[in-house]
């Protein structure tokens, strides 16, 4: 394949490329942290607690996600 070719062909079908090189990429980060996601390890207190929040918040308890001020 010659060079212009190749530069016709990116530029062509450059939205797709890119689509497939992000979808390659979240695969592999998707195989990478897998045993965390399946466990759902996460890395810190913060998210943890934002995580609670949200379960209660989509279970019908208002005003648990609240925005601190100062």
């Amino acid at each position: 394949m010659k060079l212009g070719s190749l530069t016709r062909m990116v530029d062509r079908d450059w939205i797709r490329l890119s689509l497939i090189a992000w979808l390659c990429i979240a695969v592999y980060f998707l195989h990478d942290r897998w045993v965390g996601i399946h466990y759902l390890q996460l890395g810190d207190t913060d998210d943890n607690m934002r995580l609670m929040q949200v379960r209660a918040w989509l279970g019908g308890q208002a005003g648990t996600i609240c925005v601190n001020i100062g």
